[in-house]
């Protein structure tokens, strides 16, 4: 027989409230955090930046992503600058530098911002570029009058770029077989790895890895193979 703590449930649900109420507004407002920027003219200005936090120790990353609202030492107004205005900026995270990079927008990046340019948190470089992207999701919780409330989850995605302009978008815990498969077809030995589940499709980072070794090894190859019959 199924036994239903009653009580135990209500406190639990008490509890997810009352911490939710006390989080909220904390979470809500904006803290500052020492970063700087690299300008159109490659010079680099410390600021401050102002953004509200996704946890009760990092920011929410999604807001920047499309314009960063700073002050300099010398202009205590604040200012917001966007991804045509800077080459890249970094925010210091417990004197942790994160580094967020001006990515021309064509279209493709339309559900990170609307904007010719966004910033986005490259994690690899190579044949592939490897970002991470910032989005929201909504959540409904319980309210103290027995009603519900909407908030607002903050979430990291992977964005993968070829250097020919495919893109792949990846949320949650990883991307389908079926998209990577098809955005790694070139290399079937990797293709068939997903497709088996020899590499776990979740690993994105190995993913891309893998992939960039291999385009890097191959373009070695054709290298020597050209100087060869040059000579």
């Amino acid at each position: 027989m199924k036994v239903i703590n009653i009580k135990g449930n209500r406190i639990g649900k008490r509890l997810f409230f009352v911490t939710l109420v006390v989080l909220l507004p904390i979470l809500s407002r904006a803290a500052t955090f020492n970063g700087y920027y690299i300008d159109l003219n490659s010079d680099t200005i410390k600021i401050f930046i102002k953004v509200g936090k996704a946890t009760l120790t990092e920011p929410a990353y999604a807001a920047l992503q499309k314009e960063v609202k700073c002050k300099t030492e010398r202009n205590a107004k604040y200012m917001k600058i966007d991804a045509t205005m800077a080459s890249k900026f970094v925010i210091y995270m417990e004197d942790e530098p994160v580094e967020f990079v001006s990515v021309p927008n064509d279209g493709r990046l339309d559900f990170v911002a609307q904007k010719d340019c966004v910033f986005l948190r490259p994690i690899s470089y190579g044949a592939v570029t490897l970002y991470h992207y910032y989005y929201y999701t909504s959540s409904m919780a319980p309210t103290a009058g027995g009603g519900m409330t909407s908030y607002s989850n903050h979430n990291a995605g992977y964005l993968l770029m070829k250097e020919e302009g495919s893109v792949l978008k990846i949320t949650g815990r990883g991307g389908r077989k079926k998209d990577l498969m098809e955005f790694f077809s070139d290399y079937k030995e990797l293709a068939r790895k997903i497709e088996t589940k020899e590499i776990n499709a979740t690993k994105t980072v190995d993913l891309v890895n893998e992939y960039n070794t291999w385009k890097a090894e191959n373009a070695e190859t054709n290298e020597d193979q050209l100087i060869k019959e040059n000579n």
